[in-house]
């Protein structure tokens, strides 16, 4: 059946792994056959029948089928699943006084944008002083 070192433990090694987790399997492999972890597991998957199961996190022997990946929610699960609707609460009054300042704040930015160009790969400023003049504007340098 196995084909391996007699002096190793390989369903003790396994079964702590399955049960203890992988750091406890890992101070196993070092102290009892002075191999690490990443040596025990070549061996394992080269010499024994044993298989990790991504699925459940496992070493399971080739005989025990895998856990396949379910493809659909069952009833059951899609209930826990679902959550609560929750209704919003009412809007404050601020909020629509904050809605006018942004408004007027990107009115203001329009109106600057037919009079002032920035490009930032020139790291120039184009001022349309023509036309500032022209819609009453007064031009102040500073």
């Amino acid at each position: 059946m196995l084909k391996h070192d007699p002096n190793i433990d390989y369903e003790g090694f396994i079964d702590t792994y399955n049960q203890q987790g992988k750091a406890e399997a890992s101070r196993l492999a070092r102290t009892r056959y002075n191999l690490s972890f990443q040596q025990m597991k070549r061996r394992l998957e080269r010499l024994t029948d044993y298989r990790f199961d991504v699925t459940t996190g496992e070493y399971r022997h080739h005989e025990v089928p895998m856990n396949p990946p379910e493809k659909f929610l069952s009833l059951e699960e899609l209930e826990r699943s679902r959550k609560p609707i929750q209704i919003p609460e009412p809007v404050p009054s601020d909020l629509d006084f904050d809605k006018l300042v942004v408004e007027l704040v990107y009115d203001r930015g329009l109106e600057l944008s037919r009079y002032i160009r920035i490009n930032h790969g020139t790291r120039t400023v184009i001022i349309d002083r023509k036309g500032l003049v022209q819609d009453g504007f007064r031009v102040v340098e500073k």
